[in-house]
Formats: structure tokens, C-alpha cells, sequence
């Protein structure tokens, strides 16, 4: 399964055991298109990267990947999750064109998508 998803537990060699993908309960892999971290959760378990160690190691990537116009993104289901250093905002379901928009009011990180038919969400 690994293999098929680029699977970052593979292709990182800094990743413990603790990360394989039946471990953790999730696979992460580059999002197809872009530098986005996807983090695809297993159904059965959909908050398992909240769960230590990986929350604090995910968020603080999510930190790196902001501060290089990337992201860091879960799917559980049909259902993404833009998660940033102290937060994370539901995207609700993503579909081929939708563009996610990425800003700070303050010290609050915001997301939301602009649908490619031209709403928002």
C-alpha cells in the first residue's frame, strides 16, 4: 500500500516505526499536484494523528510547510482538514479545481476554498 501512495514512511528515512501507516492509523503522502502534506486517516480512526506523538510532530511541520506556501492537509473520508501550528479548519469535501486560500487575521490562521465553479466555501 505504501509504495502505491509515495508514502512518506518509506520515502522519509528520519520516520520511526511508530509512523508506519498500520501504527499510526494514517498514510501521509505529497498530495498529487502540489507540495501539500496529505495525511489520509483510517476510517475507523479519524483523529488518529492527534494522537502523541504525531499531533505535536504534525503541527510543527504544518509551521515549516506554511512558512514555504505549502500545507499540510487530513482526509478523512471525503472530508479535509487544513491543519495548522495551533489550529485547523474543516475544508468539507474537496473536488478536482477547488484551490485552497490561506491566510492570517492576526495572530489566527484562516483557510477556506474557493470552488473551481467560483463560490467559496
Amino acid at each position: 500500500m505504501c509504495r502505491a501512495f509515495f508514502c512518506q514512511w518509506i520515502y522519509n528515512t528520519d520516520l520511526g516505526p511508530e509512523w508506519r501507516p498500520d501504527t499510526a492509523r494514517f498514510v501521509m503522502s505529497i498530495y498529487p499536484g502540489t507540495s501539500a502534506l496529505a495525511i489520509t486517516l483510517d476510517p475507523a480512526q479519524p483523529a488518529a494523528w492527534r494522537r502523541a506523538p504525531y499531533e505535536r510532530v504534525i503541527r510543527r511541520w504544518a509551521e515549516a510547510a506554511l512558512s514555504d506556501g505549502a500545507q499540510v492537509i487530513a482526509f478523512a473520508g471525503e472530508r479535509a482538514t487544513m491543519i495548522f501550528p495551533d489550529s485547523d479548519v474543516d475544508l468539507g469535501v474537496l473536488r478536482p479545481g477547488d484551490q485552497i486560500r490561506v491566510g492570517r487575521r492576526g495572530l489566527v490562521w484562516e483557510a477556506s476554498v474557493e470552488r473551481a465553479s467560483g463560490g467559496a466555501a
